[in-house]
């Protein structure tokens, strides 16, 4: 995949997120000591959050092979994971200058497994460093929260998504148009992962082919703002609306999709009128609370019908 070969190896690399880098850049020059140890970096899906937390963990001196652990907190969740990571957080480093753990989609710990981060996370040994990434900050507990250096990952603003998606067509020589390329920008909302996929999707397609691939995209869009629009509906019937606009949206990125759901629900959620409203909202957000990588579009769609239930 092109975004894995575009991914960013230091800082200098990185396009936007200038204050996250600047601050990590001054952490990595102060003494052990003085340095914070766990670090909660949040934000939307593909904005650079674990890419970021690798180009740190590298500047640590941490070995990659030897001292490095990373974990899919959707697959890796449970309290006998975390208990190994806090026996194993005391070992001094085998190689490297120091130890790093890395939680992906941190919000998916269990709160068992939280619990038992928050004395090794706040009573860290000076080599040991934890990263938690994730989406869904609120979802892990204000305890742990606390004791991490937070770093916000904003969307991108177009004209930095436009250097991105210009350095692959430098990199890959292919030359795109230029509308092309603005439709790709337009489309990636943001998101730079989400603009080297289209780019990829793109890239060997004729100005008039692209174009229309790319507008395609954007009605699918148009398609899910139908969607969120039907799951917060207090609607009888809005299960088998929700069932008529799925079987309407054959090609989906459902990790975007996700995000664009959940935004719109958090957007209602802010203007509810009462906490019974309110609470119906957030248990709709906490739904999509999945990972679709194994359960695929069966399960995209069984948990958009879930939060019709809610």
């Amino acid at each position: 995949m092109l975004y894995q070969a575009m991914r960013p190896k230091s800082f200098e690399e990185v396009v936007g997120h200038e204050s996250v880098v600047s601050a990590m850049q001054k952490i990595v020059q102060d003494p052990p000591e003085l340095r914070p140890h766990a670090f909660l970096l949040s934000g939307e899906s593909g904005c650079g959050k674990t890419t970021v937390a690798r180009i740190m963990i590298n500047a640590l001196g941490v070995d990659p092979d030897l001292d490095y652990t990373e974990l899919n907190a959707a697959n890796s969740r449970g309290i006998d994971t975390v208990r190994e990571v806090v026996a194993r957080a005391s070992f001094p480093p085998l190689k490297g200058e120091a130890r790093a753990y890395l939680f992906d989609e941190a919000h998916q710990l269990t709160s068992a497994a939280q619990e038992a981060l928050l004395k090794v996370v706040e009573d860290c040994p000076l080599h040991c460093y934890f990263f938690f990434c994730t989406t869904v900050p609120d979802g892990l507990i204000k305890t742990l929260r606390n004791r991490c250096t937070k770093h916000a990952f904003p969307k991108l603003r177009p004209p930095q998504i436009m250097e991105i998606v210009l350095i692959a067509d430098a990199v890959v020589g292919m030359s795109l148009d230029e509308k092309v390329i603005e439709k790709v920008v337009d489309c990636a909302d943001g998101c730079p992962r989400e603009a080297l996929v289209l780019y990829e999707k793109v890239m060997h397609l004729d100005k008039e082919t692209a174009l229309n691939s790319l507008s395609t995209t954007i009605s699918i869009e148009k398609e899910i703002v139908d969607l969120c629009r039907v799951i917060v509906s207090r609607r009888d019937t809005r299960w088998r609306d929700a069932l008529k606009t799925l079987s309407n949206i054959q090609d989906i990125d459902m990790e975007a999709a996700r995000r664009q759901i959940t935004g719109y629900i958090r957007k209602v959620m802010l203007g509810a009128k009462n906490k019974e409203e309110a609470a119906v909202l957030a248990a709709q957000i906490q739904a999509f609370d999945k990972n679709f990588t194994w359960g695929g579009r069966a399960l995209f769609d069984s948990v958009v019908l879930e939060a019709c239930t809610i």
